[in-house]
């Protein structure tokens, strides 16, 4: 493979997070490319992981709760579900964190059971 500018074959490849390859070192004219410059990945802390994982659990309980015990447990097991799952999702988004598919999933899990909620209660009352 050669280099756009000339005719001069790459020297160096690196993997990329995607698994595809680009020339890392000087570029032919001797400056460096931001682009091709090496990268220190970020290594998330597991220490925050606990927010979007209680925000699952709880929109895990919330929704059985909410169809068989009682609506008002149910929403309320959904709003804090909803609270853990976005702070976990922020937590996620900043790289403190490495579980943001659990904090999507109680956010949509409490999202739905307190949108259930309502619609029974609303229901029940008429």
């Amino acid at each position: 493979m050669t280099h756009p500018d000339s005719h001069q074959p790459y020297r160096h490849y690196s993997p990329t997070p995607r698994g595809l390859f680009h020339p890392t070192g000087p570029l032919p004219s001797g400056r460096q490319d931001p682009d091709r410059l090496p990268v220190r990945p970020r290594s998330p802390s597991t220490e925050q992981n606990w927010l979007g994982t209680l925000g699952l659990v709880l929109g895990v309980m919330a929704f059985p709760v909410a169809l068989d015990v009682s609506s008002l447990m149910g929403f309320l097991l959904g709003l804090a579900a909803m609270l853990f799952s976005s702070l976990g999702k922020i937590r996620a988004n900043n790289l403190t964190a490495d579980n943001r598919s659990m904090s999507s999933a109680g956010l949509l899990l409490g999202g739905t059971t307190v949108l259930l909620t309502v619609i029974l209660y609303l229901v029940a009352q008429s």
